[in-house]
């Protein structure tokens, strides 16, 4: 069956894979350019999430260091 459907599709398969339509290019021209803007909006996500968990992870220690250093004037 697959032997038979190549060559009888064999002679429009070239064309099939060198002609889009400008519709069809279009969209995919549109479709990868939207793509690449959700990838850099998902960037700037991932960035805002990292600082704010850093900015927290910087209060904690703070906080844990003048602890430390209470203890430490109260003796």
């Amino acid at each position: 069956m697959k032997k038979v459907l190549s060559v009888y599709l064999k002679p429009y398969y070239g064309r099939m894979l060198n002609c889009q339509s400008s519709d069809e290019s279009f969209l995919t021209y549109f479709t990868i350019i939207l793509n690449a803007m959700i990838n850099i909006s998902k960037m700037f996500v991932i960035v805002s999430k990292a600082v704010a968990s850093a900015n927290r992870i910087a209060e904690a220690a703070f906080n844990d260091y003048q602890m430390y250093r209470a203890q430490f004037e109260q003796a």
